[in-house]
């Protein structure tokens, strides 16, 4: 034998194509996962289930609580305590939460000791009209000392996109007065 390699005619083995496979499922799943997080707000807000609006038997003080004569209802958007917060939350765009001093029917620093001081917060601004809306009806449907006459702007800070007087309409149209 002829001690000198030959050439032969068998095929080369072919490149590897793997990493340009590896790019091209790290590029799929990078674009899936933009879409899932640019679709995600419009996706939780449709699955997110329908809140009511509260009754009076979500809003009533506890029975052994003395509750004292009410005569103002302030809408605030900047008071520390208040006896009712409406404001986003993960499953409600206008959760209402009924805070220490509603229960223990106690007045709120800074505000008159007659007045139930309505803390709106940040969110949707028609989700949260129309839950403040609702409350305010409820509440004054329910406590005769108070009044429409009576509802107003917290004038330390008005909730952003709160116009009074049409809080006002809107109560007074829900009461169907």
């Amino acid at each position: 034998m002829n001690p000198r390699h030959t050439a032969t005619l068998e095929p080369a083995p072919s490149p590897s194509r793997g990493g340009e496979r590896a790019a091209r499922v790290l590029v799929a799943v990078v674009a899936a996962g933009l879409l899932a997080v640019a679709l995600w707000p419009t996706l939780a807000r449709r699955t997110a289930p329908v809140v009511a609006d509260p009754g009076w038997e979500q809003l009533a003080p506890p029975p052994e609580a003395r509750m004292p004569t009410w005569r103002w209802l302030v809408v605030s958007g900047v008071a520390r305590e208040a006896h009712v917060r409406i404001s986003a939350s993960h499953d409600d765009e206008a959760r209402v939460e009924l805070l220490p001093a509603w229960r223990l029917q106690r007045a709120v620093p800074g505000y008159p000791a007659d007045a139930v001081v309505v803390r709106v917060g940040q969110g949707d601004p028609a989700a949260l009209e129309r839950r403040c809306v609702a409350v305010a009806a409820e509440l004054l449907r329910r406590i005769p000392t108070l009044s429409v006459a009576r509802l107003g702007a917290d004038r330390h800070g008005v909730p952003p996109g709160l116009d009074q007087e049409r809080l006002r309409f809107l109560v007074r149209e829900r009461l169907g007065k």
